[in-house]
């Protein structure tokens, strides 16, 4: 149960993290064999090229869980008594494009699945680089899930404490 409460409270973190980190690596390296050894590598391109679509989408998660991800701030500031209120609004909108995108995401996959495609250099599977958006999108859906469920806790929690009072 522990390891399941690390996972959902540090699973993207690390993700993202060990992601950019073999993306410096790659390209120190590639940077070190061009300019050093005048002989660059065929693969770290485009490899780094793929993590990074991956920190890409498993950041938008990670982003909605610490409540950082991009947004207009200029409503917000203009109606700060609304500003829960235009959030909500905002997330709402996010879960429907997000649910909107999952049905043409498994079949992207299942079309790219189907074709065998694979990378130039490194000939992995081209699905998997754009299972990113769909794994993205999934634990994007189930962070504001977990998102509003808190807050309806928190809310229930407050309420019961002013009765008790």
């Amino acid at each position: 149960m522990k390891v399941l409460k690390w996972l959902d409270r540090y699973g993207e973190e690390v993700l993202i993290s060990l992601l950019l980190a073999v993306i410096v690596l790659l390209m120190t390296i590639q940077v070190i064999m061009r300019y050093c050894f005048s002989n660059s590598l065929s693969w770290s391109e485009e490899l780094s090229r793929y993590l990074f679509i991956w920190f890409t989408f498993l950041g938008i998660s990670y982003s909605i869980r610490y409540n950082l991800h991009l947004k207009v701030d200029i409503i917000y500031n203009l109606l700060p008594k609304y500003r829960p209120y235009l959030m909500a609004i905002s997330d709402f909108l996010f879960l429907v494009y997000l649910l909107y995108m999952i049905e043409p995401g498994f079949r992207m996959l299942n079309t790219l699945k189907n074709t065998g495609q694979t990378s130039t250099a490194i000939k992995i599977p081209i699905y998997i680089v754009y299972a990113s958006l769909l794994t993205g999108y999934l634990l994007a859906i189930l962070r504001l899930a977990q998102k509003y469920l808190q807050k309806y806790k928190e809310g229930r929690q407050s309420d019961g404490e002013m009765t008790k009072s």
